[in-house]
């Protein structure tokens, strides 16, 4: 799928194939890296996730993988989601992996891949299934990045080595 960002950039977001050449993608992530090459068709195939590959003029400028997810009504701040909903999770779909190739980082294309991400999720629960909420489990050096798309950090004291954080797609309740 073609998409135009919208900053001018034209790219092509395509599922991961067995013939897909991986190999010349690079970041400053080892972890990231090494799920790309060796873990993100497997896990596709095995449909625990799906990882879309961005791609410039051609070229693997990016990837981005999203698996489903929940996240605990506790962990919303008050203002996000529904006041009346009485389940104990919301519904959420998760990046799962995000990254773009170095040589292109701070030129939209995470941004791009951000977008990407949550027209999936908008997609998702008008057509197929509720969702509510995108969610993420950033490194410490990318959180900034997400908080400055309205990120916020879910209420828990579960912290590893990646901060837990969520958007509530649909914006906040009216009534407040």
């Amino acid at each position: 799928m073609r998409i135009s960002s919208e900053n001018g950039l034209i790219l092509d977001f395509d599922l991961i194939k067995e013939w897909d050449d991986v190999s010349t993608f690079d970041c400053q992530d080892d972890d990231l890296k090494d799920f790309l090459r060796t873990e993100a068709l497997k896990n596709q195939q095995s449909r625990l996730s799906v990882t879309w590959l961005v791609r410039q003029n051609g070229y693997l400028v990016g990837y981005c993988t999203l698996i489903n997810d929940s996240i605990k009504t506790r962990w919303i701040n008050i203002g996000n989601g529904e006041h009346w909903y009485r389940y104990l999770h919301y519904p959420a779909l998760k990046i799962a992996r995000l990254a773009t190739h170095q040589e292109f980082e701070r030129r939209g294309i995470g941004t791009a891949m951000l977008d990407y991400a949550t027209a999936v999720a908008i997609k998702l629960s008008d057509e197929i299934s509720g969702c509510r909420i995108l969610t993420v489990d950033s490194k410490n050096d990318s959180i900034g990045f997400y908080q400055s798309f309205g990120f916020k950090m879910a209420n828990t004291k579960i912290f590893r080595d990646t901060m837990p954080l969520y958007k509530d797609i649909f914006g906040t309740r009216a009534d407040e």
